[in-house]
């Protein structure tokens, strides 16, 4: 019976795996939270977990760091170190604050993208496109999961040989000294092993979170320029004035929906990922700034800033040519052959597509590509001008 039971779960994991879809993408993203007792979609905190979490980020990062500036920090070097320590600190405490504080907000944007896909993927060309898009999703999440995971523990465990106050500049385990004497070295391990499990979930729980949010609006952007480029094929049609109106006006209520769910990814992800970017972009500096022998000791987080940053400024881009591409769509539907009142119709989505689409950091920070090409530069210079 037991058996049955494992081999119909593994069943449904495959399904689960397989389901090219924002379900599979979400229940994918959501996997690792349900497990340790932080359900992303749940109306109410995990108390328990959260508890337990925020007492392992203060005990091994925030008096680890303390004591290693106090009594071990004595070149610059080492202070640069630490200083890598603090940022990756406020990237998790700033996701953190997220999971905590946008949970209705993200409830909210989710029943609304619920609704829009409900809308747009009734036709057959129209869900293959949504299909092709999460499977690309549904692959580059489960990479970056075993990726960033298997990164995690080489570098922190293995490459390091446990030794985390030389190499990662960090006082592990306060009051359990001495740490080369058993049991104290094995119970360290297994705290600063559960810290790091958990602080790289909730890391990457968020960033695979935006992955599947934003790649799921430009996909029902995409989905709606083709919709209105075949209004084409219906001019040729008998009654086609009252089918053009129809479609016109479903087409512009779906429109009206997707300007609200990008309005409402700014409120998400507004100040989280400007704090992200700023926290990020140092942490690059920082290590350019090191010497090269140190920088394999800090890979796995320099690995997490360039992603992180990449896919953030990735996704935006992609939200804003799919946006353009439907307003190209616009002109290309054949309105010079509607009627007067489709006429007005297009006219009025025509409008309202010159809104801008793109999601902004901190109210300011347009989150594309030629953010993320300006950043580096900027770093680049800095550096060099450091370095002569």
């Amino acid at each position: 019976m037991c058996f049955l039971k494992i081999k119909q779960q593994i069943i449904d994991i495959q399904k689960h795996f397989k389901d090219y879809s924002l379900n599979g993408s979400l229940w994918i993203v959501n996997l690792l939270p349900r497990l340790m007792g932080f359900n992303l979609r749940a109306d109410k905190v995990g108390v328990f977990f959260w508890t337990i979490y925020i007492l392992l980020l203060v005990y091994v990062f925030g008096i680890g760091i303390f004591v290693y500036l106090w009594k071990h920090v004595d070149t610059m070097s080492g202070l640069m170190k630490s200083y890598l320590n603090l940022s990756l600190i406020l990237v998790i405490v700033n996701n953190s604050c997220w999971f905590l504080s946008k949970r209705s907000l993200l409830n909210k944007v989710l029943k609304k993208i619920h609704l829009i896909e409900d809308l747009s993927c009734e036709s057959e060309h129209a869900l293959a496109k949504y299909r092709r898009v999460f499977k690309i999703v549904t692959h580059l999440l489960l990479a970056s999961y075993v990726l960033f995971y298997f990164t995690e523990i080489y570098f922190m465990f293995l490459f390091r040989n446990y030794d985390l106050l030389e190499d990662y500049s960090l006082a592990p385990c306060v009051g359990l000294e001495p740490l080369s004497s058993s049991p104290n070295s094995e119970i360290c391990l297994i705290i600063v092993l559960i810290h790091e499990f958990i602080s790289t979930t909730v890391m990457m729980s968020f960033a695979a979170l935006f992955l599947v949010l934003i790649a799921h609006t430009a996909v029902m952007f995409l989905v709606l320029a083709e919709d209105m480029t075949k209004l084409t094929d219906l001019i040729n049609l008998a009654d086609h004035r009252k089918m053009i109106r129809e479609s016109l006006r479903s087409l512009i209520h779906r429109h009206s929906l997707l300007l609200q769910i990008v309005y409402e990814l700014r409120l998400l992800y507004s100040v989280p990922l400007g704090i992200n970017f700023i926290s990020n972009a140092m942490s690059i500096l920082v290590l350019l700034c090191l010497p090269i022998h140190e920088w394999p000791s800090f890979l796995h987080i320099i690995g997490y800033c360039f992603f992180a940053f990449f896919l953030y400024c990735f996704l935006g881009q992609n939200v804003i040519n799919a946006s353009e591409k439907f307003i190209d769509a616009i002109y290309c539907c054949g309105w010079e052959h509607f009627g007067v009142a489709e006429k007005k119709l297009v006219h009025v989505m025509l409008r309202q597509a010159q809104k801008p689409v793109e999601i902004i950091a901190l109210g300011m920070i347009s989150v594309n590509m030629n953010t993320y090409v300006e950043a580096l530069q900027l770093i680049y210079k800095f550096v060099t001008v450091l370095k002569i």
